[in-house]
């Protein structure tokens, strides 16, 4: 049985709708998930009997050409004996190796710095960014985070020990919480 796809009027219909839990089929595996007021993009399959849900993103970033494309992709992937979880786990990791590649320790650094703005008080946050304008930019601010050595690290560091073991501590931390975030 041929299931009707969805039209882009339909689909702007559903959108209007509220405070009802429904899921609307697309055929090929993808269906419009509503719940209350989210619409979202789902892409379910089976696995060994089960029923399995990956999210193909919120109905208001992907839109309707988009989700097909990515549940084609999915069906073919699924089509050649993968499982389609693990294909996307894969996908992302490479696509987060091929990032770290191209982005400057500087670059990640202040992406940290923004994402824990609110976790530190202004006192704190701004003693790290000085000690990471003072002491880490002029030697690694520039290169790319994936190409950072150990040595490159102690070259920041070995300097610094002797005279403020603090500090040299202090950055040690800082320097390990924001490669962790990098990968």
């Amino acid at each position: 049985m041929q299931i009707k796809k969805l039209t882009q009027t339909q689909v702007m219909s559903i959108a209007r709708q509220t405070k009802i839990s429904k899921d609307y089929s697309d055929g090929s595996c993808l269906v419009l998930r509503q719940r209350k007021t989210a619409l979202s993009w789902v892409y379910v399959y089976r696995k060994n009997s089960q029923l399995k849900n990956i999210g193909l993103g919120a109905f208001s970033y992907v839109s309707l050409k988009k989700a097909r494309m990515k549940a084609q992709e999915l069906n073919t992937v699924r089509a050649d004996g993968i499982d389609p979880r693990k294909y996307l786990d894969e996908k992302k990791q490479k696509e987060l190796a091929a990032d770290l590649n191209h982005r400057t320790v500087r670059e990640v650094c202040e992406e940290w710095i923004a994402r824990n703005i609110n976790v530190n008080c202004k006192r704190t946050l701004d003693g790290k960014i000085s000690k990471l304008k003072r002491y880490v930019y002029p030697i690694l601010g520039s290169k790319t985070i994936a190409s950072v050595k150990v040595h490159d690290i102690q070259h920041i560091l070995n300097p610094i020990w002797p005279r403020i073991p603090s500090s040299a501590k202090s950055i040690q931390r800082l320097l390990e919480k924001i490669f962790a975030y990098a990968k």
